[in-house]
């Protein structure tokens, strides 16, 4: 906080602050100057603590902050011989770093953080162009591979020590369905339509059960009415779209998009 108010104190922007750091706006794409700024506070900060010292960690070109440890931006890695600084996308506790998001959501989600913090497009372009992919995604999402609809999770215990009558977890539901996962396993999944009015964690099926479907393989399917029995492919199996639009490509774009006007 006092590093914070010399900051302000120097005329500066804080815009974010966290336990062991600040970010300044500067109002500045000149890349000479935003050091300046920088080490002017690095040595003011410095000089006001006795057994702390600061660093410059970073400069960003731009930067999405959403929340709290939440934040994408285009670092400065360097310049090139012209003196022209190049970026790299630094993403920080955003959903599309995590792997309980499919693919399809998460290059989708890096393609929309591409999009606004990128300094060549407008933002009115820049919504106009996300609208279009959502729209295009929401046309075309049929036609794309089952890999891209594959969730992972890890197992935190062995299957048997999960409550038993308990379905309210996918990756639970495939593991003790298929016996091949132990504690500390991930386990992909996909989920389907089974043509049964089970909740989306219950419908939730390894991608090898996906595929064998897909390409008419006789597969083992769960007990029914006390009968474990191989049945033919149900015609009304189907990657569960609707689920995936709403519930992972959803989510991670409105996150995104919120402090866009």
């Amino acid at each position: 906080m006092k590093a914070k108010e010399l900051a302000e104190s120097l005329g500066l922007d804080v815009i974010y602050g966290d336990t062991d750091s600040i970010m300044i706006y500067t109002d500045s794409v000149n890349y000479d100057e935003v050091l300046q700024l920088g080490n002017k506070v690095k040595l003011a900060v410095n000089k006001l603590f006795s057994q702390l010292e600061i660093e410059i960690d970073g400069v960003y070109r731009s930067i999405l902050l959403l929340k709290k440890k939440k934040y994408a931006a285009l670092k400065v890695e360097g310049t090139d011989k012209h003196g022209s600084p190049f970026h790299k996308a630094e993403l920080k506790g955003l959903d599309i770093v995590r792997r309980d998001w499919c693919t399809l959501a998460k290059t989708t989600g890096e393609w929309i953080v591409n999009q606004i913090l990128s300094p060549e497009v407008e933002m009115e372009s820049a919504v106009s162009a996300i609208r279009e992919k959502l729209m295009s995604v929401g046309r075309e999402i049929s036609t794309y591979e089952p890999v891209q609809f594959i969730i992972t999770k890890e197992l935190a215990r062995d299957v048997s020590q999960y409550n038993a009558n308990s379905k309210a977890q996918a990756h639970v539901n495939v593991a003790r369905r298929l016996t091949k996962f132990k504690k500390g396993d991930v386990v992909p999944y996909i989920i389907c339509e089974d043509g049964t009015n089970k909740s989306h964690n219950e419908r939730a099926f390894h991608p090898e059960e996906v595929n064998e479907r897909k390409n008419g393989v006789k597969v083992k399917r769960e007990e029914t009415e006390g009968e474990n029995q191989n049945q033919k492919p149900n015609s009304e199996f189907s990657i569960d779209y609707q689920y995936y639009l709403s519930h992972q490509m959803h989510p991670i774009v409105s996150r995104l998009c919120e402090p866009i006007e």
